[in-house]
C-alpha cells in the first residue's frame, strides 16, 4: 500500500508527463523520456508490479483511485 507522500509525488509526476504529451510532437525528447522515467520509478515506488505493461495507464488508474477515495 502506498503512502499518502508516495501518491502526491506520483499524481505530480503523472501530471507532468501527461503534460508532455506524445513523443513524436514534442519539442523536448530528452525532457520527454527523463519525465517517462521518472514516473516509472514513481510507479514502482507506488507499487505497481514489473509486470505491468503500461506504466503510463496504472498510474492514470491509481491517482484516479487515491482522489475518488479521498
Amino acid at each position: 500500500m502506498a503512502t499518502e507522500a508516495q501518491l502526491e509525488v506520483l499524481n505530480d509526476a503523472f501530471d507532468a508527463a501527461v503534460r508532455d504529451g506524445d513523443f513524436m510532437a514534442t519539442d523536448d525528447p530528452r525532457g520527454w523520456i527523463y519525465r517517462s522515467s521518472v514516473l516509472y520509478d514513481t510507479c514502482i515506488d507506488a507499487g505497481m508490479s514489473l509486470d505491468e505493461p503500461d506504466h503510463r495507464a496504472w498510474a492514470a488508474r491509481r491517482v484516479t483511485q487515491w482522489l475518488v477515495a479521498a
